[in-house]
């Protein structure tokens, strides 16, 4: 029975050197993909945040207006009836 003992090689090959780097800079490219696909995402949320305020303001003087216009038809049926009431 012949034993067979592990043996480590000093030497390093350059297909896992070339290997390595093309891991490397995979990883790199990969994350800097990844940081560029969320700041537009970050743009996007800032856009749709801003038309959110947009239609918030709007809505808003819409509903004043709607106020201010039924204050003016409550008073004129005001007037209305209490002409028809006098009488």
């Amino acid at each position: 029975m012949s034993q067979e003992h592990w043996h480590l090689d000093k030497k390093v090959n350059l297909s896992h050197m070339v290997t390595t780097m093309i891991l490397l800079i995979s990883g790199v490219v990969y994350v800097g993909d990844i940081d560029t696909k969320v700041e537009k995402q970050g743009i996007q949320i800032e856009s749709l945040q801003e038309k959110v305020e947009q239609q918030r303001d709007d809505t808003k003087s819409m509903f004043t207006q709607l106020r201010s216009d039924m204050k003016g038809i409550d008073q004129k049926l005001d007037k209305l009836i209490d002409r028809e009431l006098s009488k």
